[in-house]
């Protein structure tokens, strides 16, 4: 999804906000578990595959539950999520990691 998508972009937005403020009414149940969160990443070479891994390096965008319980905390949340793959190769870092571990 790019920002040229409009409507379909403010929609899903929108959805995301929701869950993230149903997460924020549970916040006492939910914490001092982080929440992660997380856009989708669609690169030129999608063909309807969906591809699930593993954060080798671990998640980068925790958040706590209680930081959704206001509009301000929840829209720097999904901006922080769409930051990543607003790129034209969302998964481009693959090609160059080398970590001995790593599936990749």
């Amino acid at each position: 999804m790019t920002a040229t998508d409009g409507p379909k972009l403010t929609r899903a937005i929108a959805a995301y906000d929701r869950l993230l403020a149903s997460v924020g009414d549970r916040a006492a149940e939910i914490e001092p578990r982080p929440v992660l969160v997380h856009w989708p990443h669609v690169g030129s070479a999608y063909d309807g595959t969906v591809i699930v891994g593993q954060a080798l390096r671990g998640w980068a965008d925790k958040f706590p539950a209680s930081s959704f319980r206001t509009p301000d905390g929840r829209a720097r949340a999904i901006e922080t999520a769409r930051e990543r793959p607003d790129r034209a190769e969302p998964m481009d870092w693959i090609a160059t990691n080398h970590v001995r571990t790593s599936p990749f």
